[in-house]
C-alpha cells in the first residue's frame, strides 16, 4: 500500500493496516474553485505474518492543500509534503519528507 511519507512499495506483504487522520480547512470558497488547507498524520505497516505486523510501524505527518474544482464533476487535485518519523532511516532531515500528489482524496 502506499503511505504519504514514504516511497511506494516501502511496505510489502499480504497482511496490512492502515490508519490516516487529517484536518481540513477550507480557505477559498467560491462556485468555480475550493481551496483547502489540510494537516494529517499516517500511520501504517504491512508484513507477510500476525507476529510481524506488531512490529514498529510507519509513521508520517505533513501538510498540504486541496483544489476543487466543483464544475468538473468535483475534481480534486492534491499536492502534500509528509514527514517520516518511524522508521528512522537516516539523521539527515532533508532525506526525511516527501511530496505526494494526485487527484481525489488521499482516503
Amino acid at each position: 500500500y502506499f503511505m504519504r511519507g514514504f516511497f511506494e512499495g516501502r511496505f510489502a506483504g499480504h497482511l496490512s493496516w492502515v490508519t490516516n487522520a487529517e484536518y481540513r480547512v477550507p480557505s477559498v470558497h467560491s462556485r468555480l474553485a475550493v481551496l483547502k488547507h489540510v494537516f494529517f498524520v499516517d500511520s501504517g505497516f504491512s508484513a507477510g505474518s500476525l507476529a510481524e505486523l506488531a512490529s514498529r510501524p510507519g509513521i508520517s505527518f505533513g501538510t498540504g492543500g486541496r483544489l476543487i474544482l466543483p464544475m468538473i464533476a468535483n475534481f480534486v487535485a492534491r499536492l502534500d509534503v509528509a514527514w517520516f518519523i518511524e522508521p528512522r532511516r537516516s539523521f539527515s532531515p532533508a532525506e526525511d519528507w516527501r511530496i505526494s500528489f494526485g487527484s481525489q482524496q488521499h482516503f
